[in-house]
């Protein structure tokens, strides 16, 4: 099983947690806390670098994440709805969903299209 490390705290003060790259929903740039936010089900937490570098890295581990926007890349295996008016990707529980652009929309539909997965679009 592929896991990230990392932290459940900004500063990092908590050391380096273990979690399941299977479990992420999506990671977002956060330039106030100028980290990458790892959005799991259960809880947020915490990377440090370039979130296109992230993205290519667990891409390359054979998971398949898609840039959503210029500041967050989505789990295509964890998405189960797509509100096509408000560009937004929603995971396993249907509230918590990640925001897309036009071009991120565009690409997630095109990705899910190809992968055939039994995903809602509305």
């Amino acid at each position: 099983m592929s896991t990230l490390s990392v932290t459940s705290d900004i500063a990092g003060n908590s050391g380096f947690i273990n979690v399941p790259i299977n479990k992420v929903w999506y990671l977002v740039h956060s330039s106030s806390a100028n980290r990458i936010v790892v959005h799991t089900r259960d809880q947020e937490y915490y990377l440090m670098g370039p979130l296109s570098y992230w993205t290519f890295v667990i891409n390359n581990t054979g998971f398949r994440f898609t840039e959503g926007d210029r500041s967050a890349s989505v789990n295509l295996d964890n998405v189960v709805r797509v509100n096509e008016v408000f560009k937004m990707a929603y995971f396993d529980d249907g509230k918590n969903g990640c925001m897309l652009s036009s071009k991120g929309y565009a690409e997630l539909k095109k990705q899910l299209e190809v992968m055939n997965k039994d995903v809602v679009f509305g």
